[in-house]
């Protein structure tokens, strides 16, 4: 059967940005998450925070009712963004309530997290001893995380998996209805889903950076079910 592609909105953030002899504000994603959606066959949409803290949640919904699943990006996790953090917060709540497809992405896992209700680490080097999931700002470290083996995450990458992190938070208390599926060798949480049939997982590495790609195939797929 021919399906039509399935149409991924992206959330994005404000960010003072260059191009020619323009200095503005923009709404940015990287490159990386749009090719990755694409490249699988998929049609990403850019869906900009809005400009007051808190939006209108009617308009929150009829953006969900636009979109076959939500990719919550990665991004800087330093400090308070009103703005974005509500905007995404508020998203995330109703493409759970909507039963839609959603992948959380590193700074998207953690707010996935928050929003079921659990709490953060705010700077995991204190905690674990290390700097192994971030050697530095804007810097990856490939690590070997180990995943839960009836998860829906190990029927799609199987029981490990090496990964490229880049955070100094992670998940302290798990959010209600999460389940951890998988962990680094320092017992951080390293991904979580959803409990039950919804397609909803939160990974704290960024799949986009690389060529494996299973994971927006799969969340490509959860749409055509």
């Amino acid at each position: 059967m021919n399906f039509p592609p399935a149409i991924i909105g992206l959330s994005s953030y404000y960010q003072e940005a260059k191009w020619g002899s323009w200095e503005r504000q923009a709404s940015l994603v990287p490159t990386s998450y749009l090719n990755s959606i694409s490249g699988c066959g998929a049609i990403p949409i850019i869906l900009p925070p809005y400009s007051e803290s808190k939006p209108p949640i009617q308009e929150i919904e009829r953006v969900i009712q636009a979109i076959d699943a939500l990719v919550l990006i990665g991004g800087d996790d330093y400090g308070i963004n009103k703005y974005r953090d509500f905007y995404e917060l508020t998203l995330c709540e109703a493409a759970i309530n909507k039963g839609l497809s959603i992948l959380a992405i590193c700074r998207g896992h953690q707010l996935l997290n928050v929003v079921c209700g659990g709490s953060l680490y705010t700077h995991i080097p204190d905690v674990v001893g290390h700097t192994r999931h971030q050697p530095a700002p804007g810097h990856f470290h490939e690590n070997l995380v180990e995943i839960v083996e009836d998860s829906r995450l190990s029927s799609i990458l199987g029981e490990r998996s090496l990964v490229k992190c880049s955070h100094h938070q992670a998940i302290d208390r798990l959010g209600d209805g999460l389940r951890v599926v998988a962990n680094f060798e320092d017992g951080i949480i390293e991904a979580v889903e959803i409990t039950g049939d919804q397609f909803v997982i939160g990974v704290q590495w960024h799949p986009e950076e690389g060529d494996d790609k299973r994971l927006f195939e799969a969340l490509i797929e959860s749409t055509r079910n």
